[in-house]
């Protein structure tokens, strides 16, 4: 066998391999992305879950109680809704939303929030339900 002949062999498998490679690229590009907004998720729920205990405790201390509660977001936009407690989230091309039994409302309700540290104060009023208030 000639030397060209072994590296015209080589420069083949070579090129086989990278396509091969290339062929797979797109999917793990895809398991990446998925795991990626797992993360994602289950940072905001802790964030969601801290929220939800926070207002469960205001409740139960009772009117003019007020709790300091810092949380931080992973997703690119979270937003809380205006009525019943629910966050909604996305980040990417991906998004979810989590929902809370726990009687409490967020003002400025459907405000977007970005992705980091934010501070909340948590107040309860003597007519109904927990307040939660960001100040970031």
């Amino acid at each position: 066998m000639s030397r060209a002949q072994a590296s015209l062999e080589y420069l083949i498998v070579l090129a086989a391999l990278f396509a091969f490679l290339a062929a797979f690229l797109p999917l793990a590009a895809g398991v990446y992305e998925k795991a990626h907004f797992l993360m994602v998720s289950k940072t905001q729920e802790s964030a969601f879950n801290r929220l939800a205990e926070a207002c469960s405790r205001a409740s139960t201390l009772g009117y003019s109680s007020k709790l300091a509660v810092d949380v931080s977001f992973a997703a690119k936009e979270t937003r809380f809704g205006a009525g019943a407690f629910v966050m909604e989230f996305k980040d990417g091309n991906s998004s979810a939303s989590l929902a809370s039994e726990v009687s409490c409302r967020v003002e400025p309700g459907g405000k977007v929030f970005s992705k980091g540290s934010h501070s909340a104060i948590v107040s309860a009023s003597g007519s109904g339900s927990p307040v939660v208030q960001f100040s970031k």
